[in-house]
């Protein structure tokens, strides 16, 4: 079995790279740490090969761009022979800027709603080697007392469309796709079923990312269903693209086991 997108706690994950690698040791042949617009939980795993004969660790990483009008997540797989980090390493850097900002901007209208003086410093402060994003303010709010869980941080505050979200626009995802060719990699949709916007048809949301460059889809994932996977995957055979897949796994924040799904090894990413 695989897993192929999987968060550590240098994103918004619980565990540790090698908390993850022990957990999948003897059970996943091949897999990736792919934490969010940052390598370097990827590049830590991948590091620790040596120590996991049996299982293959892929660098990879789990970029942000904007597609259709709405955030688009790609998933870079990066061949180490090939794996150039400069043009990346510029991305991240004002893809970060970029996060920043957002955040910051719902910092304050959670200060304005619990009548609060959070701010952006303090949470780096408490997460120093971690790219922040929303799943770090629900914890604030639930340190605080004003959520009893992150998915209901997310539901009726920090999701789309609720009273302290906001929105963002990455690079398109084009330069996304380029920019992981450029660094050696394949560029892979990331659950297509969360991101495609309501009233398009999956087959044309996929086939003008294909024309784009996209090499590739996660077929499997833990919030799509045997149907859905099943489309996926027949559109990958149409247009001869790779199949993949992952669980998502976040440690303690989702639920998801590692492996979910039970993937088989006929998906692998080969470089």
């Amino acid at each position: 079995m695989i897993d192929l997108h999987i968060h550590s706690n240098h994103s918004d994950g619980t565990d540790s790279v090698l908390e993850i690698l022990e957990k999948a040791n003897n059970k996943l042949s091949q897999i990736s740490i792919t934490d969010h617009n940052t390598y370097l939980g990827g590049l830590e795993a991948f590091q620790y090969q040596s120590k996991f004969p049996n299982m293959e660790i892929i660098i990879g990483s789990e970029l942000s761009s904007t597609y259709y009008g709405k955030e688009a997540h790609v998933l870079g797989y990066f061949n180490s022979k090939d794996f150039k980090t400069e043009k990346l390493n510029k991305f991240i850097e004002e893809t970060q800027k970029m996060k920043k900002e957002v955040l910051s901007a719902m910092i304050n209208k959670i200060n304005q709603k619990f009548h609060e003086n959070f701010s952006y410093e303090e949470i780096a402060a408490k997460y120093p080697h971690t790219i922040l994003n929303r799943v770090h303010l629900c914890h604030l709010l639930l340190d605080k007392g004003y959520i009893s869980s992150i998915d209901e941080g997310f539901q009726k505050y920090l999701k789309r469309g609720r009273p302290c979200f906001v929105s963002r626009d990455y690079y398109p995802l084009k330069e996304v796709i380029h920019l992981i060719h450029e660094s050696g990699g394949l560029a892979i949709k990331a659950h297509p079923v969360v991101d495609k916007p309501d009233g398009i048809y999956m087959r044309t949301y996929l086939s003008e990312a294909f024309d784009l460059g996209l090499d590739g889809v996660e077929v499997f994932h833990s919030r799509q269903n045997e149907i859905q996977s099943q489309e996926l995957l027949s559109i990958c055979k149409e247009f001869k693209k790779i199949p993949t897949g992952g669980s998502d796994y976040h440690g303690n924040i989702k639920k998801v086991p590692l492996g979910y799904g039970n993937v088989s090894d006929r998906y692998k990413i080969s470089f």
